[in-house]
């Protein structure tokens, strides 16, 4: 339960202005909307804003890692999962160029 504690603290912590990869962000923001339009819903029914900065700051590469971020359940996952990781993957090598 400290490791679930320390990472509430780094994604509380986590805002618009603060966010590494503003590209990636927006990228995120595109896939959301696509999805939202797919599905019918708003899109801060697929993932909030808070959530994609946190996808964005802490970059996650598998489902453990992603279903650890606030906002991402199993159900979540199991419906976006796949497509947010494959964009992450894709701007991976961006990523590490920058930093």
């Amino acid at each position: 339960m400290e490791n679930h504690n320390a990472h509430n603290s780094i994604t509380n912590s986590i805002n618009d202005n603060a966010i590494p990869h503003p590209e990636l962000l927006s990228e995120l923001k595109k896939l959301r909307y696509e999805l939202s339009l797919l599905k019918k819903v708003p899109p801060y029914m697929i993932f909030t804003n808070k959530t994609l900065n946190i996808f964005c700051t802490l970059l996650p590469r598998n489902e453990v890692q992603m279903r650890s971020v606030f906002g991402v359940g199993e159900h979540k996952f199991s419906l976006y999962g796949k497509q947010v990781l494959e964009l992450i993957e894709k701007w991976a090598p961006v990523i590490s160029a920058t930093n």
